[in-house]
């Protein structure tokens, strides 16, 4: 199972998308501090960016956070998490580690090194909503050490976690024998266009009927190798997009030798055909072009595995077929139970 843990911006794009689906309560939170830490600066701006990396990742993980939580399972389970298994997003509910990391916090906000790391790339870096960030941050690291997960952010976010990490790798606690930097995958607007990932959902439904589709599941899996290779590697932005140059390549090899194949086949079942009325004589003909038939055929079927395991930088054309069906079949369902008489 692929996990990630939400970084910013994003973290604060799901908490804000979770709090809209609270019917009685708003995220009208300008002038709480507070609020603003958690949500940003403009989460409704990140609503698409968040919902499609939701859906890249099997599960998403959140650190401790007072919001709506939608059908989540009211008590934690042995992990300390509230869980939606369908929509596949948790939430850490750790408060003890929160408080903690709130204590340690509070005296990094006063460091300027840290401050600096923040302001060079746009997070609050002043006061309590400084604090507050920091106080994330670290509960993000703990949460993607535990959980051997990658925490997925925006760019330029890497230099503000790892310099957090540096000092608060030996001082929070953590179930594991100590913490260890968690590997970083930043998404930035050129990823997500370039793999098309911009489908915008209309509701939670539409949501989940998204990412749990298994040709959506498989794509993403494929996804999440090619991005978690790049992050490894010394210039992640070359290495992803290196991988689907070569995915592309592949894809056109694969389906131009799946062609062949096709007509291979074709041509081997009219001449066993023709054999076969042609009279007894031709049988051990028409049996050999048979066989050639099914060893066309198998190639084929296993040249057609392979070229979908190459087309993974599709994802976001599939989400969005996927999408558009589940819609069509919504609206013929909605339109064949309705009365003849308002047809």
């Amino acid at each position: 199972m692929s996990k990630a843990v939400l970084g910013f911006p994003y973290s604060g794009g799901m908490y804000g998308l979770l709090a809209r689906e609270n019917p009685h309560g708003s995220i009208d939170f300008k002038g709480y501090d507070y609020m603003e830490g958690l949500y940003g600066i403009d989460p409704d701006s990140l609503a698409i960016p968040t919902t499609n990396l939701a859906i890249l990742f099997d599960e998403v993980l959140l650190t401790p956070a007072d919001t709506h939580l939608p059908d989540f399972n009211q008590t934690p389970d042995s992990f300390g998490f509230l869980r939606n298994e369908e929509l596949g997003i948790a939430m850490s509910a750790d408060w003890d580690s929160w408080t903690e990391a709130n204590r340690i916090a509070e005296e990094l906000a006063q460091r300027h090194l840290i401050r600096e790391a923040l302001a060079e790339v746009g997070l609050p870096h002043e006061g309590y909503k400084a604090a507050h960030t920091i106080s994330q941050i670290i509960m993000q690291i703990k949460v993607a050490t535990e959980q051997q997960a990658a925490i997925v952010a925006g760019d330029g976010v890497h230099d503000a976690v790892e310099l957090i990490f540096r000092f608060v790798k030996d001082e929070v606690s953590s179930t594991t024998a100590m913490m260890t930097e968690p590997l970083q995958v930043a998404m930035n607007n050129r990823k997500f266009a370039m793999v098309g990932l911009d489908l915008e959902c209309k509701s939670l439904v539409e949501f989940a009927d998204v990412k749990n589709n298994e040709e959506v599941r498989r794509y993403a899996g494929d996804m999440n190798s090619a991005l978690h290779t790049a992050a490894m590697s010394s210039d992640p932005n070359l290495v992803f997009q290196s991988a689907i140059d070569r995915a592309m390549k592949s894809r056109k090899l694969l389906k131009r030798a799946r062609g062949m194949f096709e007509t291979i086949g074709i041509t081997s079942t009219l001449a066993s055909t023709a054999a076969s009325i042609s009279g007894a004589a031709s049988s051990n003909l028409s049996l050999g072009l048979r066989g050639i038939g099914l060893a066309s055929f198998l190639a084929r079927k296993h040249l057609g595995r392979t070229e979908e395991s190459q087309s993974w930088y599709l994802l976001g054309a599939k989400m969005k077929e996927v999408s558009i069906e589940q819609r069509l079949r919504n609206s013929v369902a909605i339109t064949e139970q309705r009365p003849q008489s308002e047809s």
